[in-house]
């Protein structure tokens, strides 16, 4: 792909984190010539809370009206963690729309600590009616507060239930539809020390998503798109001038 025809990059944050977290990508980018672009999802940054819990569906919906309204016509989306779960789910839903998807730790097979929160969600629903009792309902929230530290769903502690069920949704969705069903070049940028989600998972995902490559960067982790944004930005233009 020529310089003429680079796609424009909209950049799609993790969950609790914002779109202002990956400026540094952003800012890389656009001095490799893209018009680079980020956004807060609904429940993030400046962004209202969802009046409702949503899906991966409903993030995809949203994200397919901040293209249009700002007229970003044939995107290459790049999803970090949770935001790459978005861009799957969109390139599913609107096939044709996507250039390519970078995705960079993004679970599209679930980690065991995801598989702890999981559970933890089982036992939050039997403790909803154990702590019902009398005397009991007065240690639930230390005990909830306790539980969810101890299976490591940190995120899971956000105050709004709304983003709380909202959370639980995401996380169960399984992926693996989305990635068979990717159409347009992909390709999965990891930090090889990324603990949350492992090299292992990437492995997978290529071997699942039809065509996609994969980059592993030594000496990071979860964080390699802002971190090593000067790094990341450069194996993309690579990625792009190849498509």
């Amino acid at each position: 792909m020529s310089d003429k025809t680079k796609p424009p990059i909209v950049v799609l944050h993790g969950w609790g984190l914002t779109g202002d977290t990956f400026s540094p990508l952003v800012e890389a980018l656009r001095g490799l010539g893209y018009q680079a672009e980020s956004l807060d999802f609904p429940g993030f940054g400046a962004a209202q809370l969802p009046e409702k819990s949503w899906g991966l569906k409903e993030y995809a919906e949203f994200l397919d009206k901040w293209l249009q309204k700002r007229n970003l016509k044939n995107p290459l989306l790049f999803g970090h963690s949770f935001g790459g779960r978005v861009a799957l789910k969109f390139e599913q839903l609107y096939p044709g729309r996507v250039t390519a998807l970078v995705l960079s730790g993004t679970p599209g097979y679930t980690p065991a600590s995801l598989w702890r929160m999981i559970f933890g969600f089982v036992f939050s629903k039997l403790g909803g009616a154990l702590f019902s009792l009398p005397l009991l309902n007065l240690i639930e929230d230390p005990t909830r507060l306790f539980w969810y530290r101890l299976i490591g769903a940190k995120d899971f502690l956000r105050p709004q239930k709304v983003m709380r069920d909202t959370f639980k949704k995401i996380v169960t969705e399984n992926l693996v539809a989305p990635m068979r069903s990717v159409r347009c070049s992909c390709l999965l940028v990891w930090g090889e020390d990324d603990r949350m989600v492992s090299v292992g998972i990437a492995r997978r995902m290529e071997r699942t998503i039809p065509g996609a490559k994969l980059i592993v960067i030594a000496d990071a982790r979860h964080g390699v798109p802002f971190k090593k944004a000067n790094e990341v930005a450069a194996i993309v233009n690579e990625f792009v001038r190849s498509i």
